[in-house]
């Protein structure tokens, strides 16, 4: 009895950290125990019950009870299809198994079934981060930023590599990531500097390349 009460309790508590992480989420999609999904916009929820708005306006509860998980999205456009999803979650099934090949496959696939699913881009980013195929890693992730451009996840990972690459001295590469951070997160604390430090780069490097071209001739 104990146990089964601690375990409701830690069930609770993650749905309302949820809610709280959530703030900019405008719609949710619901997934019951029973296999069932429920996709509206988000209202509110309680310790017993989610309320969502259907699209024909319709308000409902879905109690917790009954609630596997549930996935906040800002754009509806965004929801992924459920072949797309059983894809992404057989990807991830493969990431806990060690099989970094098929959960690749199977998020590529998640991808060719439905185009915009964010999540399956940046996990195939981050497998191409792990092996060390950082400029891989950068393309996804700019799939990710071109996708969902409130993911402001992306614009510390822009910056972190061009700061990798201005420390391997990759210039040209440093600048390229940079110029993504400026480009898709326009409003970002950083945006302005990472502008700037792209097109300072890109001018050092020129002038660099101009001056060894003069010294050989």
């Amino acid at each position: 009895m104990f146990l089964k009460k601690t375990i409701a309790m830690f069930i609770i508590a993650y749905f309302f950290g949820a809610m709280i992480s959530i703030v900019n989420a405008e719609y949710a999609v619901i997934y019951k125990k029973n296999g069932d999904r429920i996709t509206g916009r988000w209202l509110e929820s309680d310790k017993n019950n989610h309320r969502i708005e259907l699209e024909d306006g319709q308000k409902i509860r879905i109690p917790v009870s009954e609630t596997s998980h549930i996935m906040f999205v800002s754009d509806i456009n965004l929801v992924p299809t459920a072949e797309a999803e059983k894809h992404y979650r057989n990807g991830k099934a493969f990431l806990e198994l060690g099989r970094s090949d098929k959960a690749k496959e199977q998020f590529l696939l998640a991808i060719e079934e439905f185009p915009k699913y964010a999540s399956a881009y940046y996990e195939i980013a981050l497998l191409y981060e792990k092996e060390g195929d950082i400029e891989k890693a950068m393309r996804y992730f700019g799939y990710v930023a071109a996708i969902d451009p409130q993911n402001n996840e992306m614009a510390s990972k822009f910056k972190n590599v061009a700061e990798q690459y201005i420390a391997e001295e990759e210039p040209v590469k440093a600048a390229e990531a940079y110029l993504m951070l400026s480009k898709y997160f326009p409003e970002h604390p950083d945006a302005e500097k990472a502008s700037y430090t792209s097109g300072s780069v890109s001018y050092t490097h020129l002038r660099a390349h101009e001056t060894s071209l003069h010294l050989v001739c």
